[in-house]
């Protein structure tokens, strides 16, 4: 007698039956490209059709590492579908090395024999905020910031927050978005000292910047594990010596 059924781990190789609408997608785009890897959206389509814990797929023709002017060479940005699935570091998902081989041969024996495909994983660019925060009355200062920094690391990566994909290429930061969505929580009074740094590598230094743009078309902009966020104390200025201190609000 089997009382129940768990399965604590994200399944693999399989997929849910198929739809009707789903059944008339794929005919049409196999109608389209014909089983042929020849622009990118061949590319794009052959793979996400093959494998179906692969969420989304940027063709870059031309581009050799940092090469984007290498002809005959093509680069294939994977991204893995990361929702019920805890293979990986969630704030920066990546297809493993076994995978993307695979991925490779197979988009490799439909191209034209000039052509040589590679798959890759996205370039993950960090970004810190650095923060001065002053709370509303009634909220506890110790346990609010890191309510705090656990708000920032949301907005910067929604997707470890919540089951959903939402990692897109070429996504601008700017550093007047987060304050204005720190600003509105309600338990933030307002911010000082607001300072957004990008790290373009896992080895590279963090440089300050009032906007943030991808270094390259690979890239993707996500949290860094950790942010500085302190509280601050209320104003408080004495115009003399012989008057009482005064806070402002």
């Amino acid at each position: 007698l089997i009382k129940s059924v768990t399965q604590p781990y994200a399944s693999f190789g399989g997929s849910p039956e198929e739809t009707s609408l789903q059944y008339y997608t794929r005919v049409s785009e196999r109608i389209r490209h014909r089983n042929r890897a020849i622009n990118q959206w061949d590319y794009e389509h052959l793979i996400l059709q093959q494998f179906k814990d692969i969420y989304k797929v940027k063709s870059l023709n031309h581009t050799k590492d940092d090469n984007y002017h290498a002809a005959g060479e093509v680069a294939l940005v994977v991204i893995p579908d990361i929702v019920n699935n805890n293979a990986f570091d969630i704030y920066q998902p990546r297809v493993s090395t076994a995978k993307r081989n695979e991925i490779q041969q197979y988009v490799n024996g439909l191209n034209s024999f000039f052509v040589e495909a590679e798959v890759i994983n996205p370039d993950y660019e960090e970004i810190k905020i650095t923060t001065g925060v002053r709370f509303r009355t009634g909220y506890d200062e110790n346990y609010y910031t890191g309510i705090l920094e656990t708000a920032i690391k949301k907005y910067l990566s929604p997707w470890a927050f919540s089951e959903t994909n939402d990692l897109n290429f070429g996504i601008t930061f700017h550093r007047s978005k987060i304050i204005q969505y720190l600003e509105q929580l309600e338990y933030v009074d307002y911010l000082e000292d607001v300072e957004v740094a990008h790290r373009k590598g896992p080895t590279a230094a963090y440089e300050i910047k009032t906007n943030v743009v991808p270094s390259s078309p690979k890239a993707i902009l996500v949290s860094a594990k950790q942010h500085k966020v302190y509280a601050i104390g209320a104003k408080c200025e004495s115009p003399t010596t012989k008057t009482k201190t005064k806070c402002l609000p």
